[in-house]
This record gives structure tokens, sequence and C-alpha cells, in this order.
């Protein structure tokens, strides 16, 4: 993925698109938080202990903040990893 060094806020709010949405510090994809059927894929998905699983074509993905990185975190950062417009990603 190629992110933008100084990111900066779109002219206008848009929804997040159905996929991809953002790159995890560990190199891991976030999706977008609903599944293909428009529903909480949190709730109705089947998760790892890290908070992930892989999609049909096996790509692994979260879509939350894994549990893992944020259990990790050493400091006040809780940066987790980038969105595709550059921001950052975390709670």
């Amino acid at each position: 993925y190629d992110l933008p060094v100084t990111p900066t806020p779109a002219a206008t709010p848009t929804c997040l698109p159905p996929a991809a949405v953002a790159i995890a510090r560990n190199g891991v994809v976030l999706f977008a938080p609903l599944d293909e059927l428009n529903r909480d894929a949190v709730a109705y998905e089947t998760q790892d202990s890290c908070d992930g699983h892989p999609q049909q074509t096996s790509v692994y993905h979260y879509h939350d903040i894994p549990s893992c990185i944020l259990d990790a975190a050493k400091g006040p950062s809780t940066v987790v990893g980038f969105a595709h417009d550059g921001f950052p990603v975390g709670r």
C-alpha cells in the first residue's frame, strides 16, 4: 500500500467501502466493519483469538481493532495501523 505521508481530510465525508480500508502495524488488512450481507462482521463472523479471520479467498483480515496489537502496545500510543488515506487507526 502507498499511504500519504501528510494526510488531508476529504472535502466531504463518505462511507467506508465494503473492502479493505486500512493496514495494521503487523501487516494484516483491516476491512470495513460490515460483512458482505451488511451486518456487523464481528458479531456475525467467527473470529480467532486475535480478532481476525480469513475470507473466502483466504485473505486473513480484521474488522475491528485487533486485541493482540492493543495488548502488545507499550506506552501511551494506541495506533494499530493506518487507513488508506494516511490517518492513524487506533483507540
